[in-house]
């Protein structure tokens, strides 16, 4: 019995020894349940927001983890480099927007998981610096406009200039500051004496700025800027009736309707800004009126008013007659039979013509308007300056030559002026042309040239009858695309400009005879003149073209082609395909050579070729010069082969 108990537990010992090995086999060794964040940095070579290494700060209690960077960093895609308890993972790998706290879930061995949120916070700001400082006219009584503040940083002072006579013992600043910093002291200052602005950063450091206030000399303007009668203050007027001053000789001149009682006429008078005028009111305007306008500094200006009851044409031509002083007209004004005044023309009682060529003249007068029967005007070579809003009233006008003169605008109303078949403006200070010049559908041809314009309206485009348009000697960079509708366009001048190309729309231009465009900075010929189908002559000297498209046979209409001064060292064979080609002059180039299908020029009249690196040309564009009489400049010692 002893011996069966034995073998029985030592047979139990063994299954219990082998049960448990299997166990083992089935489970493995324990896996980590470890899953902390070890370390958290953002590197700066990973980050080019950052000058040095950033080291997050690990709360491993409360799963957080808190990093701060400099004032200013942009902290919306940083990358942080991670470390992780051994054999565990982490997510949101990668670049982060740190405007918000970002979570990152560390995962262990054992799939067991913990979550940190990573805070990036900023440096307190050492901005401190202010940025505006304004008197507002709305917050001082004292002032009639805003004055701004001049900052001078380096030196941390600011000073404003007042007008003369202000009150400086009680001015309230506006004042801007960088983010975050504060500006003391606030309100109402004396500055009577300078005052000091402490500017504090959010960090607490604190800079100063002093501010001093100086008062301007007092103000010599002591102009009257416009002068006119106003219909809601004189009864009998049924519009406002504007003065034309006189500048230089302080004179004013103002046409009422006839029948207009002149005895008590009151004006409505602008004068300089810290000005005063004397008399004021009422006045009796039947004969002359001064006016003395006192600057702020008491220096003084008088103004003499006349005003001309205007009820007929003889009125507005002794209008202007006296708007101008010094004009050389030779009128004699007392003569009531205008048609014997020089350069007047009168037809059927009315004045049709007006021939004032270098008359002196340096006022049109807004009376010029009664003469709703003129035709043609022609001032050319006089000192005009303005053109009146009244000329809109020359319906009949065909003919504007204000030609050689210092106008300085056109006025809108010309578009009323859809007669006009010719206006002649070259030679003037004009800046920019109305857009209402696209209403004069009758216009013909259009002279600007030697003026100021950088640019035209893009209304240019609906002068449908348009044949002329010259635009030479200004400061234009650009051609409007519109350019192109002007089908009727015969010639167009663009020489001495800025341009350097041209819209594809001229190609549109099938009416385009002639093309003058030297002297600008053209680098090579426009595509949109390949297209041109009536184009003749074509200039674009002294630009700096170094190459001709052989796109040139397509204008096959060609007859004169002219591109001295350019910088082409070759022209193409295509060339020898404009068999109506009468000029073709290439002088102060770079040419080595010519192609020798020119010779196939058999219409070529000219052909100009001095000034390149020509040592021979093709003995075929010799024989042009002996077969048909071609005038052949060549330079010195320049042989045919």
């Amino acid at each position: 019995m002893k011996k069966y108990s034995v073998l029985v537990l030592l047979l139990a010992s063994f299954v219990f020894i082998t049960s448990c090995g299997s166990d083992d086999d089935e489970n493995g060794p324990k896996k980590s349940e470890a899953r902390q964040i070890t370390s958290f940095v953002f590197e700066s070579e990973l980050n080019d927001a950052l000058e040095e290494d950033i080291d997050g700060i690990i709360d491993e209690q409360n799963k957080t983890v808190t990093a701060t960077v400099p004032y200013g960093t942009q902290i919306t895609s940083l990358l942080p480099t991670i470390e992780v308890s051994e054999k565990a993972s982490v997510n949101n790998e990668g670049a982060r927007n740190f405007t918000n706290p970002v979570e990152y879930t560390v995962t262990a061995e054992d799939g067991s998981v913990a979550t940190y949120s990573v805070t990036v916070n900023l440096t307190a700001s050492d901005e401190k610096q202010i940025t505006e400082f304004i008197f507002l006219a709305n917050d001082n009584e004292a002032l009639n406009k805003d004055v701004v503040a001049t900052i001078d940083e380096a030196a941390k002072t600011i000073t404003a200039t007042v007008d003369f006579g202000t009150d400086v013992t009680g001015l309230s600043p506006a004042i801007k500051a960088t983010v975050g910093a504060t500006v003391n002291p606030t309100g109402v200052q004396d500055f009577t004496d300078p005052v000091s602005y402490t500017v504090t950063a959010k960090d607490n450091s604190t800079v100063t700025y002093e501010v001093s206030i100086t008062e301007a000399a007092p103000d010599n303007d002591k102009r009257i800027t416009d002068f006119k009668f106003l219909a809601s203050d004189n009864a009998g007027f049924d519009k406002d009736i504007a003065g034309s001053i006189h500048e230089e000789d302080k004179n004013i001149f103002v046409s009422v309707p006839g029948g207009t009682d002149v005895t008590s006429l009151t004006p409505s008078i602008e004068i300089s800004e810290m000005a005063s005028i004397n008399p004021t009111g009422a006045r009796d305007f039947t004969n002359r009126v001064v006016y003395t306008v006192t600057a702020q500094d008491n220096s003084t200006a008088s103004y003499t008013v006349l005003v001309n009851v205007v009820v007929s044409e003889r009125d507005a031509l002794i209008a202007l007659y006296n708007s101008n002083p010094n004009n050389t007209l030779g009128w004699d004004i007392q003569n009531a039979d205008i048609s014997t005044w020089t350069g007047v023309t009168v037809v059927d009682g009315h004045v049709t013509e007006l021939d004032l060529l270098k008359m002196g003249l340096d006022v049109l007068p807004p009376e010029i308007g009664i003469l709703t029967k003129l035709e043609r005007l022609q001032l050319k070579g006089n000192n005009i300056r303005t053109i009146p809003s009244e000329i809109g009233l020359l319906e009949e006008l065909t003919y504007l030559n204000l030609e050689s003169n210092k106008v300085t605008g056109i006025p809108s109303e010309i578009g009323s002026l859809t007669k006009l078949k010719t206006i002649q403006l070259h030679h003037n200070n004009i800046n920019s042309l109305p857009s209402e010049l696209g209403l004069l559908d009758q216009l013909g041809q259009l002279v600007v040239s030697s003026n100021n314009l950088t640019s035209l309206p893009a209304e240019i485009g609906q002068l449908g009858n348009l044949w002329d348009l010259n635009l030479a000697y200004n400061k234009i960079a650009s051609l409007p695309a519109e350019i192109g509708q002007l089908r009727s366009l015969k010639m167009l001048h663009i020489q001495n400009n800025q341009l350097s190309t041209l819209p594809a729309e001229i190609a549109d231009l099938y009416s385009l005879t002639n093309l003058y465009a030297d002297r600008n900075n053209f680098t090579a010929l426009p595509n949109g003149i390949f297209g041109l189908s009536a184009i003749k002559a074509v200039t674009f000297e002294y630009n700096s073209i170094t190459t001709i498209s052989s796109q040139i046979n397509n204008i096959s209409t060609l007859t004169y082609l002219k591109l001295d001064g350019n910088i082409l060292t070759q022209v193409p064979k295509e060339i020898g395909q404009l068999s109506s080609l009468k000029t073709l002059s290439v002088r102060y180039n770079s040419l080595s050579s010519i192609p020798t299908e020119i010779g196939n020029l058999t219409n070529l009249e000219r052909l100009w070729l001095t000034n390149n690196n020509l040592t021979s040309v093709p003995q075929a564009v010799c024989n042009l010069k002996t077969n048909y009489g071609t005038d052949l400049l060549v330079d010195d010692g320049v042989a045919c082969q």
